[in-house]
């Protein structure tokens, strides 16, 4: 019994020897453990208990190590270390034949100092809260489970815990970018969060307008000021959206905050007037085949829908924003000429629009096509501080897309948190850049936002869980995995 008791004493001491983590600015500590649980049934009556190596006491503060232990139908109790708890439970059995059950499961302890990282995996086995500090259980591929009948209870906890044993320890994930300014780039940036409307218009299922509204109060604790939360466009076209009013109508944003939204027309106008709108948008297309199949207009015509929309607008007071898809290329027509984009954005900005957003639709753009796009806009007179940039991740282009649009001048950033979001009337757009990727490359570069990322981050998280399906943002996959 000694000698194989003296697997467990050996956890003991490889547990103790860890401590707390280093402190590290920007990381996050890992422990690693493992978690043996053993039925074993010994002459019709049932024993069972728990060995848990390396959990924390109580307190979640002394780093000790300790077992349950519950026998028959009595009450679990603890017992101080792993050694005498797996004496207490399984003692006497070593030479019985029993049957028995043991099954290892390694898990995690995420810390940080002032930051804990919860996670996102699906497969989280258990959670704790002890202190404030949650602990979460994860499934790995060790995991392993035997079933028997010839051996010991004991030695099929020892037998199943040798197979994937690691003595804890503690490694560590970088949470924030180490910060390297470059020359020629902003100070700050205003980064134009559209999940909630480019993002979820392209969503197969309708989520619920209290999911929404929680989505767009978690985007505003984050630190974003300026959200798009949704579209006044006839339900018929885009169902998804058809809770305009009822959603508006539910939101109670902090001040600062501004929730523009997007208008295709005078229709649109009046429902977006009714529910106390002071900011939309407008959307028209660098292409006429695209105006065709999203505006049901030509190139020119359309001016003619978007022109009383934007001069009522601009008489109730209201800031108009807008839009130019197909900047970069056309999945009809293909390559799309710079100076047909600068002639429709001009008569946007001519009609009294405050800011234009250039939109990579099909998210075909490259650094090259951008810096010619934003000299050329200047030229013809479109000032840079009315340029914002809205690109799509199809070609994986976007953030350096958004590197040159910012070394040209432009301070405006359309993204969607989570990566979000792509174009019902083009099939072959992607997601738009996510937030979250943006954030890291801005924060990286020393570049204010004034957005919390880990709460951007847990925010995305949550709206992927309501969505059923994981965000597709590389940084949330790397701070929340």
């Amino acid at each position: 019994m000694a000698s194989a008791l003296g697997f467990w004493r050996d956890f003991d001491g490889a547990f103790a020897a860890t401590g707390e983590p280093e402190a590290r600015e920007h990381h996050t500590a890992r422990r690693i453990g493992v978690r043996v649980h053993v039925v074993a049934v010994v002459q019709g009556a049932e024993y069972a208990g728990v060995v848990v190596v390396g959990e924390f006491g109580e307190a979640f503060g002394g780093g000790e190590a300790f077992g349950r232990v519950r026998q028959g139908g009595g009450e679990e109790h603890r017992v101080d270390g792993v050694h005498a708890a797996a004496r207490e439970l399984l003692e006497g059995e070593e030479e019985r034949r029993v049957q028995w059950r043991a099954e290892v499961t390694r898990w995690e302890l995420l810390r940080d100092p002032g930051r804990i990282d919860v996670g996102g995996d699906h497969d989280v086995t258990g959670q704790a809260d002890h202190a404030g500090v949650p602990l979460r259980r994860r499934r790995h591929d060790c995991d392993a489970e035997v079933r028997g009948g010839e051996d010991t209870a004991f030695d099929a906890a020892q037998n199943v815990s040798q197979s994937c044993h690691h003595e804890p320890f503690w490694r560590y994930r970088v949470r924030k970018p180490q910060r390297a300014g470059a020359e020629g780039l902003p100070s700050r940036v205003t980064i134009y969060e559209v999940g909630p409307r480019d993002g979820l218009q392209n969503e197969d299922a309708i989520v619920d307008v209290t999911v929404k509204a929680e989505f767009i109060r978690r985007l505003a604790d984050a630190g974003l000021t300026t959200i798009e939360t949704t579209s006044f466009v006839h339900p018929k076209w885009v169902p998804q959206l058809a809770d305009a009013a009822e959603l508006l109508a539910t939101l109670d944003l902090p001040d600062g905050v501004r929730a523009p939204v997007l208008v295709p027309n005078e229709r649109g106008l009046d429902r977006a007037l009714e529910a106390g709108v002071r900011e939309i948008a407008i959307f028209a297309s660098a292409t006429e085949t695209f105006a065709t199949k999203n505006l049901n207009s030509t190139l020119d015509e359309q001016f003619t829908m978007f022109g009383p929309t934007i001069e009522r607008a601009l008489d109730e007071g209201l800031a108009v924003r807008g839009y130019v898809s197909m900047c970069y290329g056309d999945p009809w027509e293909g390559d799309v000429q710079v100076d047909q984009v600068v002639k429709v954005g001009a008569r946007l900005v001519e009609l009294g629009c405050h800011e234009l957003s250039l939109g990579d639709t099909i998210g075909v753009a490259t650094p090259g096509q951008v810096i010619n796009l934003i000299e050329a806009f200047t030229a013809a007179g479109v000032s840079v501080d009315k340029l914002a940039v809205h690109f799509h991740d199809t070609y994986g282009q976007a953030l350096a897309n958004t590197l040159t649009a910012l070394r040209e001048g432009v301070t405006t950033v359309d993204s969607s948190a989570g990566g979000l979001g792509g174009c019902p009337y083009a099939e072959s757009a992607t997601g738009n850049l996510a937030t979250e990727d943006l954030l890291w490359q801005l924060d990286g570069l020393g570049i204010e936002t004034g957005v919390d990322l880990e709460k951007l981050v847990t925010t995305s998280v949550w709206m992927a869980e309501q969505l059923g399906k994981p965000s597709p943002s590389r940084v949330v996959q790397a701070l929340a995995g």
